[in-house]
């Protein structure tokens, strides 16, 4: 694997920004059952979406301007800030850590798309991203699907002004979905001779086949501890939820009666979220909640219910966020908590999407107002209960 050295080296910088300053979680596990919501406004223009939040408080994501641009924007205390673009008139903000840098992605004025980390307001430019999405870990380190040393998509990792080219698995190409704050980069990749895609682990230097069921796998997330949840399809094109850690690979299994499952999100203290569904080609899918070696329905009441639930996200605490959607058109923002699920209501209009939950509860994403315009929103939780142990 080649590595390639940045013009540009950030090195610790991270560290001398200044950041507001927030109270500690509650050591208790919160389930939120009622929630403020705040319209986090815009850059001038009609639109924006909220993509993710620190435990600051602080929130990042994307907005129209009022040129018809789109730029991302960074909001503290209130305040949104435009970080500006690399000279084109696209950018976004995909991720934010703790000391407040935000990683994403921006277009340039000849219209080429590039990964950016912002620190302190500063961009800096960190090489070609033709693909979505840049993750950020608490360590200043980036990692996304950019371009290898081939010209192919292949899985990059920026640390300290060095980006890595992390390579496949022998085929041509491979995607990024997850950085823990040791480095470890997971995703998924192409193999010679096989039409399936395989979940890799890349750590300390070497990109590992995580293996598969009989049809490849994918992996979505990976905890502090080096612990990676997915899917898998058996022989008969059957989805499993998998969770990969020391002992290797564990089949989560699905809620009663159904025959697929795939997980989501692992926390870092090892509970996993994720969807169970009646079989492979199944529209309904229902939410789960998988810890010590036991699978919960995430939303009792419903869970042999025809809808369609999906999981956006889980924070260390076990709170689950996702939507339900009507008429295969309308999403609902939601939260499952301990088997209560809390609906986070919208702007005035039909449709929300939760994208983000901190530690304190504060969910964020987007919600339609009165005249049909998706808008950056913060659900914030009011009303408490403590949590099962």
């Amino acid at each position: 694997m080649k590595r390639f050295v940045m013009l540009a080296i950030l090195g610790s910088a991270a560290a001398a920004c200044s950041n507001p300053v927030s109270s500690s979680p509650s050591s208790s596990v919160l389930a939120a059952l009622s929630y403020t919501t705040e319209d986090l406004g815009t850059l001038g223009g009609v639109s924006s979406t909220a993509q993710d939040i620190n435990e600051h408080g602080q929130i990042v994501g994307q907005s129209q301007t009022a040129a018809g641009e789109t730029h991302a924007f960074l909001i503290t205390d209130g305040v949104m800030q435009d970080l500006g673009t690399l000279g084109g008139t696209f950018s976004t903000a995909d991720d934010i850590n703790d000391d407040g840098q935000v990683a994403g992605r921006s277009s340039t004025a000849s219209g080429e798309m590039r990964a950016v980390l912002w620190t302190c307001g500063t961009a800096l430019d960190l090489g070609p991203a033709p693909s979505t999405r840049l993750y950020l870990n608490e360590h200043g380190q980036v990692a996304w699907a950019g371009l290898g040393t081939d010209g192919n998509i292949h899985p990059v990792l920026w640390t300290d002004g060095v980006v890595t080219d992390l390579g496949t698995l022998g085929g041509p190409s491979a995607g990024v979905s997850g950085i823990n704050d040791g480095g470890e980069v997971v995703g998924s990749s192409t193999v010679p001779g096989s039409l399936w895609r395989e979940a890799f682990v890349w750590r300390d230097g070497v990109m590992t086949d995580l293996g598969n069921l009989g049809n490849g796998s994918d992996a979505f997330s990976i905890n502090g501890a080096g612990q990676i949840v997915g899917r898998t399809s058996d022989a008969i094109s059957q989805s499993h939820a998998v969770l990969w850690d020391a002992g290797g690979m564990t089949d989560l299994g699905t809620l009663p009666g159904h025959k697929s499952a795939t997980a989501i999100v692992i926390n870092d203290v090892g509970w996993v979220a994720g969807e169970s569904f009646l079989d492979a080609l199944s529209s309904d899918h229902h939410p789960f909640r998988w810890q010590a070696g036991i699978l919960l329905s995430a939303d009792p009441e419903d869970q042999q219910s025809p809808i369609n639930q999906r999981v956006k996200g889980m924070n260390h605490s076990g709170v689950i966020i996702g939507t339900e959607t009507f008429l295969n058109r309308i999403d609902s923002a939601k939260v499952w908590d301990n088997g209560v699920e809390s609906d986070l209501g919208t702007l005035g209009g039909e449709s929300s999407v939760p994208l983000a939950i901190n530690e304190h509860g504060t969910v964020v994403g987007r919600a339609q107002d009165a005249t049909g315009a998706f808008r950056a929103v913060a659900w914030r939780p009011l009303e408490s209960v403590a949590a099962l142990p």
